[in-house]
């Protein structure tokens, strides 16, 4: 780090802070500072996650061996293979195809 003095880097940080452009806060007790701007969207998008996780899924539950084969014959892609012991994996892929279908 070049020559400057910490009293300098505490001082911009303070008046960053007291400006809004940086957030302050405490990760397993260490202290850290964050853009404000993406801390504000990383705690928005966090709740988000919380909410979606406590509610009910608008669709039935998917029996991942069926559905496998079916999404693969409507959509003529082979899905990839499931990692020994993460089959997930295709899960992941199905989840993929029906958020961002393939453009044509």
């Amino acid at each position: 780090m070049p020559d400057i003095q910490y009293s300098i880097i505490e001082k911009a940080i303070d008046t960053e802070i007291s400006e809004g452009n940086l957030t302050p806060d405490l990760i397993e007790g260490e202290s850290c500072v964050f853009l404000s701007s993406l801390f504000r969207a990383e705690q928005g998008t966090a709740k988000h996650i919380q909410r979606l996780l406590k509610g009910d899924l608008p669709w039935p539950p998917i029996e991942l061996n069926k559905a496998i084969p079916w999404v693969e014959a409507k959509t003529g892609l082979k899905l990839s293979a499931p990692f020994i012991g993460k089959p997930r994996k295709k899960f992941f892929d199905i989840m993929a195809l029906t958020y961002c279908p393939p453009r044509r």
